[in-house]
């Protein structure tokens, strides 16, 4: 039961992620540099971009509409 219900979780945030790819590109950024962090202290990294999403799902989009509300500001700017 648990692998039949992780892997219906996986597959949707896999389509939730696809369907914004603003979101999966900033995803796939911080995952990456969350690897680098962990491997650097030692610390075991997420299994994938998936597995880091499904552990900080509202972290992530917080940062990620700041990142985006950043950039609009700075291009209003110009």
């Amino acid at each position: 039961m648990t692998k039949t219900w992780r892997k219906n979780e996986s597959e949707s945030i896999k389509e939730h992620l696809q369907e914004n790819p603003g979101l999966f590109s900033f995803v796939s950024y911080m995952y990456s540099e969350n690897t680098s962090e962990r491997q650097s202290e030692g610390r075991t990294p997420y299994l994938d971009v998936f597995d880091y999403y499904r552990k900080h799902p509202q972290w992530l989009e917080q940062k990620y509409l700041e990142s985006k509300n950043e950039v609009q500001r700075s291009q209003s700017a110009l």
